[in-house]
């Protein structure tokens, strides 16, 4: 994803050889909802890494729900990507190659939104990525989502990283597993 940068030495989070599906750029409280995405984890000639949804600059509030991402609709065939949905920071800097500001991706819901009242159809699939979900942003919200489901199983890694500078970092998650229903 290659974008217009402040400065050239700013770093905008993604590589040459980085795309996607949904860019969101510079938008705020973008909402994305009940859309299919399918793709592979490598495209093109020059082999770029496909995300299916990647915010990016000034791009925070946004909400991914009820969305398919790398299962078609048929529930049998995948077809995933190098990452579902990322978010990585943007980083100024004063023409060199210092760092003078991070624009993070912030406020963002991946699924369902607090005190929705419809929560299930808030959902969202998310099905043979090498990396489900990867946000480099604060107040990030990842509730009611399916994530790495398959016939065989389901494989959920949590990651979490401490922002460098910081004393203090946490992370607070709630896992639940309702093994009750077979995918075909």
């Amino acid at each position: 994803m290659d974008f217009v940068k402040d400065q050239p030495t700013d770093d905008n989070g993604y590589g040459q050889t980085e795309g996607a599906i949904l860019p969101i750029l510079n938008g705020r409280n973008f909402h994305v909802q009940g859309i299919g995405f399918l793709g592979q984890p490598k495209v093109g000639p020059a082999s770029v890494s496909l995300y299916f949804v990647a915010f990016a600059k000034y791009a925070s509030g946004g909400h991914v729900s009820g969305c398919w991402l790398g299962v078609d609709l048929d529930r049998t065939n995948v077809f995933g990507s190098k990452g579902a949905i990322t978010g990585f920071q943007y980083q100024q800097t004063d023409g060199t190659t210092t760092v003078t500001n991070q624009i993070r991706i912030n406020d963002t819901v991946i699924g369902v939104r607090a005190g929705a009242t419809n929560a299930p159809s808030q959902f969202n699939v998310i099905v043979a990525s090498a990396i489900p979900i990867e946000i480099e942003g604060n107040n990030t919200r990842i509730s009611g989502n399916f994530l790495g489901s398959s016939r065989t199983g389901c494989m959920i890694t949590i990651q979490h990283w401490i922002q460098p500078g910081r004393k203090t970092s946490s992370l607070k998650a709630t896992l639940k597993l309702d093994l009750g229903e077979t995918i075909p």
